[in-house]
């Protein structure tokens, strides 16, 4: 399958993209910044998930989105809720869009155990609102989806 990961350059989506790729799928990664893998199976194109442009003609011919990206420093999140909720939302609904526009066949995303908590201040809620308009693509559009809430997730970069 042909495979694009949204934010593939930090830890979840290395790790993602270096498994997926061992089990022969054709992984492109969508990131800022280039990663640490030195894989030549994997291609990879530097990009802004605020350039809807950039993202629908990145996800042309996937098979499969893994949406990864996005601010996920809750501190980070509390200090700056207009970034935050330009690269979480707006920039997921760009990955939507182009999930929709280019017929993916499925759409992951990464969210969080916040969602669920009192906890997680703009992170969090940036995260609920993505898992909103993800069941309203889903509804208007028949997008196959896929949540995932994660938990903390730590490891080297």
């Amino acid at each position: 399958m042909r495979i694009l990961i949204f934010g593939g350059s930090g830890f979840l989506g290395k790790n993602l993209s270096k498994y997926l790729s061992k089990k022969k799928h054709k992984v492109t990664i969508f990131d800022k910044k280039k990663n640490s893998l030195n894989l030549k199976k994997i291609k990879f194109i530097k990009g802004d998930i605020l350039n809807l442009k950039q993202v629908i003609k990145a996800s042309k011919n996937q098979d499969i989105i893994f949406n990864l990206a996005g601010i996920s420093d809750i501190g980070d999140s509390i200090e700056n809720p207009i970034l935050t909720t330009k690269i979480n939302i707006l920039g997921s609904v760009n990955t939507l869009e182009a999930a929709v526009k280019n017929k993916v066949k499925r759409y992951v995303f990464a969210s969080s155990i916040y969602v669920l908590s009192s906890q997680g201040g703009f992170y969090k809620t940036s995260k609920k609102s993505v898992e909103s308009f993800i069941e309203e693509y889903n509804k208007r559009d028949n997008l196959n989806y896929t949540i995932l809430r994660y938990g903390s997730v730590y490891g080297p970069d």
